[in-house]
């Protein structure tokens, strides 16, 4: 096909800029279109296939599927002819196919699956019951734009085929329709085909979004449609273990070989899917199996008062026996779920201890972009919900009173962060102090957890009366620099629960009220404490899978002494590793749910100074994907995380910014951290071996590496590379190792305590210096320091105030470029001159929350970004999973 040819004949409407791609009946281009300035998709048949068909045929059948307007339908435009050409015209969809999702990730999480299903089965029911049948159903012709699926070629298929005047499988050589996807009938060439074979093709899709493959594969396409027309499938779950009975028979009764047999309609197959879009998405319904020595794997995590802190944790691996081994063995108990809001807009769920009403926050955004919580409270038997707090500028947490009259909220209001008491009637929140808390069985106690000043060894506990705000007594205890993460008394009211993270290992560690350390237990990798159960006879702790969005709920019985047995009786398997627990003496819990879709994208500037962009999506998915821009800002280094059996690794691939493809950086690899070299042309990776970090340089066009040096893993937090040579090593919250600079001897040095901490550094472009951000001892501000790699001086640069210390760039300019997380939903960036100064603020980026990554002249930037919807579950018999 001509392309000079075609933009000659189509110059008046459209500009053609490229093709896109080319399958069996056309070849697509994007194009401008000059009338209304927007970008679209123009996609003209093959002219094989005009030359058969004819315009006043095609044109005539193809404007039944211009009819179509549905949310999950990507419309037809136009269609025409032109110097031969038979074309129609569709929107430009920056986003992927399933087809390319499938094929960059390979089977989605279920969850995922069934609701991009749904939306295409709902789209076939509007189509079905406007007489348009797709005929070609398949996940090429699905386009994923932000979470939810579009359906394109709408009856373009049928369409084909009634204006060239036959049913046959083949039209001038061209398949109507696809041999993996392609119904019996269809497949015999059967002239009396409805909208069942799109029921059929549907099952095929599904099949292949939850296996990883159609359910019929061969070597040649007449084997693949003998296969649909012969044999039987496997079972989807042979493939998928763990999948609901429900969701397999509904995928396996659409691919009935008889027309008879499927599913009758598309209203019919989506009344059997919209139950199962739920935060289990279909999977085998959430229920307790009794266990012995649980393992798991799953997320990282590092937390630091204030959330702002950016690390890696290296957690232990091994449960180590406290106390004693139990015999418990509980029967599989399954939870009945049901859904409290609709708005996908609610977390930080927590359940009264009644469990008559739960509390929740929510945000809300106003017509300049900024964005705040409000704290709800509903009643849970349906009389209704009262927002009783507004403008909170942060919620880390809510907990009830025991007596149901107070809510305990951890988060940041006003001119405080901290720990705040809220009456469930509304009105004023009173503050209790710093940093982080919980209610303990008193019914008018808080216990709080905050620094203590001037140190950076101890924490210190307080329990405060709610109604007065007056601490009644406190210790101080060893934070043992790794972090103590949050503590709890322990409902016999003699002994407090601490959890401790830190790069070496993760532990709970039990004491009695004065502090002094009775036992510990190593939490094994990627685990983390939630609950306490109400009535002080187990704890739950949550253990992530490589699997994203999964998790198991671990139960540890509690002995009447206070000791923690030393294996688990039972796991709730199959959770979702972003939900919240909270559970309620009634036996009631509630938990937030929120899938989240990661998207990259690249965004150009005027200068350096200038909030206007340009964005162009570079990459996205459910995968975790993180990424960090070349000094020239002309490529973009990514890394997903992706499952490879039981293990959770890094995939590295190079993407440029402007255009081209994405490269692969060989296999996925146990990384711990990564970074460009300042040539652009290497990066700097940390690779996990035993307890050891192996500092590697890689090509960034090819697999070849070498080895430069081998960190204990408790030495190593994060690398940044040096211009001219060398890189800086993060060691600890606070020190900093000098690396391979010409000319001078590697170096380590501690910042001075006052210095606060380092959260993220940026080197200078004469690679004398780094620029640093942190919190500072208290965490009460964001500080900005000039770190001499010359001989380790330090000169602070600025004060900021926010709830997240973000991000430095240090520009070719000289200048500072400074992100500050003013709440947990607004980012505000900040200029320091060159020559030093006040700092000038720039203004909000596009959106957030969002990571941006710069170039050194600050005009190319790399902007990371999520969605997360998320709404309340409850379930009322949880408590029978604590039945001895």
């Amino acid at each position: 096909m001509s392309g000079a040819r075609l933009a000659e004949a189509l110059a008046d409407r459209y500009r053609i800029e490229r093709e896109l791609g080319a399958g069996g009946m056309a070849t697509v281009y994007l194009a401008d279109d000059l009338r209304h300035e927007r970008k679209v998709a123009v996609k003209v048949l093959r002219p094989e296939l005009a030359a058969t068909i004819g315009p006043e045929r095609f044109l005539r059948e193809i404007r039944i599927a211009a009819q179509l307007q549905h949310p999950h339908i990507l419309p037809l435009l136009e269609s025409g002819e032109a110097d031969g050409f038979l074309y129609y015209v569709m929107p430009f969809v920056d986003g992927q196919s399933l087809r390319e999702r499938l094929t960059r990730q390979g089977e989605l999480p279920v969850h995922e699956a069934v609701k991009l299903v749904s939306e295409v089965v709902d789209a076939l029911s509007y189509a079905h019951g406007r007489g348009v049948v797709h005929r070609d159903v398949k996940p090429d012709n699905v386009m994923i734009s932000g979470r939810h699926a579009l359906v394109m070629d709408f009856g373009v298929a049928k369409a084909v085929s009634e204006a060239s005047g036959r049913n046959q499988l083949t039209t001038a050589g061209v398949a109507l329709g696809t041999p993996a996807y392609m119904a019996p009938e269809q497949a015999a060439a059967d002239p009396h085909l409805d909208h069942r074979v799109d029921i059929y093709a549907v099952g095929v899709m599904a099949y292949e979004l939850l296996a990883g493959r159609p359910p019929f594969v061969g070597g040649s396409p007449q084997q693949v449609l003998a296969a649909h027309v012969t044999e039987a499938p496997d079972p989807v779950s042979k493939y998928r273990p763990g999948i609901s009975p429900a969701l397999e028979q509904a995928i396996m009764r659409c691919l009935a070989k008889r027309p008879a047999d499927r599913w009758q309609s598309a209203d019919e197959l989506l009344t059997q899917l919209e139950p199962l879009v739920t935060p289990s998405a279909g999977m085998t319904p959430t229920s307790t199996r009794p266990i012995a020595g649980y393992r798991a794997p799953g997320k990282r995590r590092w937390l630091i008062p204030g959330a702002a802190l950016v690390g890696v944790l290296a957690l232990g691996t091994a449960w180590v026996l406290w106390g004693h081994r139990s015999s418990t063995r509980l029967p599989p108990v399954q939870l009945e779920r049901t859904q409290l809001t609709f708005t996908g807009n609610a977390f930080n769920p927590t359940v009264s201890g009644d469990g008559q009403r739960v509390a929740y926050a929510t945000r809300q955004c106003d017509a300049s972009g900024r964005c705040a919580n409000d704290i709800v409270v509903q009643d849970v038997a349906g009389a209704g919900s009262a927002v009783i707090l507004k403008g909170v500028t942060a919620i880390w947490g809510l907990d009830w009173t025991a007596d149901g009259r107070f809510l305990i909220m951890t988060g940041s209001y006003r001119d405080h962060w901290g720990v705040f008491s809220l009456s469930a009637l509304g009105g004023e929140p009173r503050y209790l102090g710093c940093c982080g808390g919980n209610m303990v069985n008193a019914s008018d106690t808080a216990l709080l957890m905050g620094f203590v000043p001037g140190t950076d060894s101890l924490v210190r506990l307080r329990w405060v009366t709610i109604s007065d705000g007056i601490a009644r007594d406190s210790i101080s205890i060893p934070a043992d620099k790794e972090g103590a993460v949050s503590a709890r008394q322990l409902p016999d009211g003699r002994h407090i629960l601490l959890e401790y993270a830190g790069r070496g290992e993760s532990q709970l560690v039990r004491t009695d009220r004065q502090g002094t350390r009775l036992d510990s237990m190593p939490l094994s990798q990627y685990q983390s404490l939630l609950q306490v159960a109400p009535d002080g006879k187990s704890l739950l702790i949550q253990a992530g899978h490589a699997r994203a969005f999964e998790a198991d709920i671990i139960r540890f019985p509690i002995d009447r002494n206070g000791r923690i047995e030393s294996r688990p009786d039972t796991v709730v398997r199959q959770w979702s590793a972003n939900a919240g627990v909270d559970a309620s003496s009634g036996g009631m819990m509630v938990y937030g749910y929120g899938p989240i879709e990661y998207s990259v994208s690249a965004l150009s500037r005027e200068s350096a100074t200038s909030l206007r962009f340009r964005e162009r999506r570079l990459a996205g998915g459910t995968a975790t994907t993180i990424g960090t821009l070349s000094s020239a800002g002309d490529r973009a280094l990514l890394w997903r995380n992706v499952r490879v059996g039981d293990r959770l690794l890094v995939q590295l691939s190079v993407i440029p910014f402007d255009s081209g493809p994405e490269i692969s950086l060989g296999p996925p690899r146990d990384i711990y951290d990564k970074d460009w070299a300042q040539d652009g042309r290497s990066i700097l990776i940390g690779v996990r071996q035993g307890d050891s970090i192996a500092m590697m340089e890689q090509d960034a066009a090819s697999d070849r590496s070498r080895l430069l040096a081998t960190y204990p893993r408790t030495d190593y937090v994060a690398v940044e590379t040096i211009p001219g040579g060398g890189y800086v090593l993060i060691t600890s919250l606070r020190s900093f190792r000098r690396v391979g600079a010409p000319g001078l001897a590697d170096s380590t040095w501690e910042m001075p305590f006052e210095a606060g901490t380092l959260s993220s550094i940026d080197p200078s472009p004469d690679g004398r210096a780094f620029v640093s951000i942190g919190w500072d001892p208290s965490f009460d501000s964001i500080l900005v320091h000039r770190v001499s790699l010359v001989d380790g001086t330090v000169r602070r640069l600025g004060t900021f105030y926010g709830e997240n210390a973000e991000q430095v760039r240090w520009l070719s300019d000289g200048s500072i470029l400074v992100a500050i997380g003013e709440t947990t939903w607004n980012l505000v960036w900040y200029r320091i001159p060159a020559g030093g100064g006040p700092a000038v603020r720039v203004g909000a980026p596009p959106r957030y929350p969002a990571d941006y990554r710069f170039s050194t002249d600050g005009r190319r930037v790399l902007m990371l970004s999520n969605e997360k919807h998320s709404d309340i579950y409850l379930a009322r018999n949880f408590g029978e999973v604590f039945k001895r």
